[in-house]
């Protein structure tokens, strides 16, 4: 097991949170034993916090919850890495999302997949406190208000002989997955629908898009074309041609791409909306990068710069590979007249 301290859970990186949530696992042990190690000190607001969150960490939900989380983090690890990266597509990131959504779609109905992941909190639960997972009671008012049971098999008693890992199956893995599945279609609602059917405009896909698949981007962005519907349809038609006679290998697959091949005097609809796509921002990643810079060039001990300096230093450091070498600088400031070699 490596040795980390616990970082803080990050409010606002999916990235920062799963790297959180995994060192939280690695170190599942330690944290138990520290708790528990708490719990015996004479603060009695420190013990009884230790002893609370060891109770709340300890059952069987919270440590299936956990692992089941662990899975889905590392199935979403890629696209919000995708989707942070500077100068993201979007014609990319539509691709990695659906991929997403698939693997997603898959894992739902894999119960092998969550035997695996049932099997390792097991083994958590053991090595915490050396007891197996166990279905949590639930009261015969909450029965019927309960999720519907995975059997309708049971005993004398009338509780359910259902095993803890079809329970769980049925009443934690099942509704994460579908609210994550609802959660990442929500985020790309209608607008975002239309704005996406420009994808069919990029070379690679042009081939099996029809105007009808393009229309409801034109009805959006249409009034930013200089040229009719009528004319952009004949575009189309054109530009899906001109697609068509290049070989496989070297049909773009990026908005950037395809801008490029596009000639904008023969294809003025075509070439517009593609620029539209290519600059459409796929996440606000940008944006907070920016903000974060301008936290830390604000600070209290810079309030007085003028408003041109500011923005000077924001520049620089969003655009560091753009700047001169210090050498170049120092030359060129003493060519500057008035100033002499020491």
């Amino acid at each position: 097991m490596k040795k980390h301290r616990l970082p803080k859970m990050c409010p606002t990186r999916f990235v920062e949170r799963h790297t959180t949530l995994e060192r939280f696992v690695e170190q599942l042990p330690a944290v138990v034993e520290v708790l528990r190690h708490s719990e015996t000190w004479t603060d009695p607001a420190t013990s009884t916090k230790a002893g609370l969150l060891l109770n709340g960490l300890l059952k069987s939900e919270v440590m299936v919850g956990l692992f089941v989380l662990l899975k889905a983090s590392c199935i979403l690890l890629p696209p919000s890495r995708a989707l942070q990266e500077k100068g993201a597509d979007l014609v990319a990131a539509v691709q990695l999302l659906d991929r997403v959504l698939e693997e997603l779609g898959r894992l739902r109905q894999d119960n092998a997949e969550f035997s695996r992941i049932f099997l390792e909190a097991e083994d958590a639960m053991m090595a915490a406190v050396g007891t197996k997972i166990r279905r949590p009671r639930v009261s015969k008012e909450k029965k019927n208000a309960h999720r519907a049971s995975a059997s309708t098999s049971t005993s004398a008693t009338g509780e359910s002989n259902d095993s803890p890992e079809e329970y769980f199956r049925v009443n934690l893995f099942a509704p994460a997955l579908d609210h994550l599945l609802v959660d990442i279609k929500a985020r790309f609602g209608e607008q975002q629908r239309k704005a996406m059917t420009l994808t069919n405009l990029v070379s690679s896909r042009v081939l099996n898009a029809s105007w009808g698949d393009v229309q409801p981007a034109w009805r959006k962005y249409g009034h930013l074309v200089p040229v009719t519907e009528r004319q952009a349809e004949a575009e189309l038609v054109v530009w899906r041609g001109m697609c068509s006679r290049m070989p496989p290998e070297e049909r773009p697959w990026t908005a950037i791409e395809s801008l490029r091949r596009c000639p904008c005097d023969a294809f003025p609809a075509t070439s517009r909306l593609l620029m539209i796509l290519a600059t459409l921002p796929v996440s606000t990643a940008e944006a907070e990068r920016m903000f974060s810079k301008l936290d830390r060039t604000l600070s209290a001990t810079r309030s007085t710069m003028t408003e041109s300096r500011l923005e000077a230093l924001v520049l620089m450091q969003a655009f560091r590979g753009e700047l001169p070498a210090a050498a170049e600088v120092v030359n060129r400031l003493l060519k500057l007249p008035g100033k002499r070699c020491a």
